[in-house]
């Protein structure tokens, strides 16, 4: 990789902890998009489609992509952790709601971004819906892009029966 990872995990880290007053802070400092932002939040919704299989769905991550809280992950168990939550929630809506924050590496065609989606899951009568913070290194943005690290935390959810 040609980027110090610690600097953009730090990053993603403090996207996905900081208040929202303090990520509006964070945005006014950012770099200027660069043409970013649809190039971005097309992968993110080609990534996002439940509809994909998920052999299609692993094909946005890079080999050994730092993966939620697992740390470096196979594409084999990236697919088999994608096939338990299809199994365990078969009716699935993902929806990007905004992104909050992109900041390009400055050596390289990589990227940082800080996005939220909205959810809906269901399996029979049981159901989920709530958003989602990610923050995430996308490699190669402009050409081949491929996930490098992405991180999860819930936020507010409510749940049927």
């Amino acid at each position: 990789m040609s980027f110090p990872l610690s600097r953009f995990a730090l990053a993603v880290s403090l996207a996905l902890t900081l208040p929202p007053f303090a990520l509006s802070r964070a945005q006014t400092d950012a770099q200027p998009d660069d043409g970013l932002e649809e190039p971005v939040r097309q992968f993110i919704e080609g990534f996002i489609n439940p509809a994909q299989t998920p052999e299609q769905q692993v094909a946005y991550f890079a080999d050994g992509v730092r993966y939620y809280r697992f740390g470096p992950t196979s594409k084999e168990e990236i697919v088999k952790d994608i096939r338990r939550t299809a199994r365990r929630w078969p009716s699935r809506t993902y929806v990007l709601s905004r992104i909050e924050y992109i900041r390009k590496d400055p050596d390289s065609d990589d990227v940082f971004v800080s996005y939220v989606l909205d959810y809906e899951v269901a399996n029979g009568p049981r159901s989920a819906s709530g958003t989602a913070s990610y923050g995430a290194i996308i490699s190669g943005i402009h050409d081949q892009p491929k996930i490098t690290m992405i991180m999860e935390k819930l936020g507010s959810a409510s749940s049927g029966q």
